[in-house]
C-alpha cells in the first residue's frame, strides 16, 4: 500500500532541499543583482530620452501640433505634450 504525498508538502520540501542546500539563495542573490541593474538602466536610459527631447523639441514638435486630432492619437511624438508651454 502507498501513501501519496500531497502537493503543498512536495513543494515545501522542494524549498526546503533548495534552501538547505544554498541553491535558492544564490538564485535569490543573482536576481536581485540582475534587477537591480535593470532599474540602473532603465533610469539611465530615461536620462538619455529626455536630453534628446531637449535637443530636439524645437524642431520637431511643431510638426505634432499641425496635426488633426487623431493624428497626434496615433504619432509616436506624443511627448511634445510636455513642450507645447515652450514655444
Amino acid at each position: 500500500m502507498s501513501r501519496s504525498v500531497s502537493p503543498a508538502l512536495q513543494v515545501i520540501a522542494v524549498l526546503g532541499v533548495t534552501w538547505y542546500s544554498g541553491l535558492l539563495g544564490s538564485a535569490w542573490d543573482s536576481w536581485s543583482q540582475h534587477y537591480s541593474r535593470i532599474q540602473v538602466e532603465k533610469v539611465r536610459v530615461a536620462a538619455i530620452r529626455e536630453d534628446g527631447y531637449e535637443l530636439v523639441f524645437k524642431n520637431v514638435c511643431p510638426d505634432f501640433y499641425d496635426l488633426s486630432w487623431i493624428g497626434r492619437q496615433f504619432s509616436t511624438l506624443g511627448w511634445c505634450n510636455d513642450y507645447r508651454n515652450r514655444f
